[in-house]
């Protein structure tokens, strides 16, 4: 089983994405995700996050 890379997972999705899920990635931080002007659900449930930046609309 390859590592999950979330630059390349983030970077492969496109822009109008409206649900992202990130549950159980082992992610230890979120990448900037303010391309996703579209986002409503964002799940990241059980990773490592110390810290998370929130986007305002």
């Amino acid at each position: 089983m390859t590592d999950f890379n979330i630059e390349t997972y983030i970077n492969s999705l496109p822009d109008t994405t409206t649900k992202l899920n990130l549950v159980s990635r082992n992610l230890i931080y979120l990448p900037d995700l303010s391309k996703f002007k579209n986002l409503q659900e964002l799940y990241c449930s059980n990773n490592q996050l110390t810290t998370f930046t929130y986007f305002a609309r």
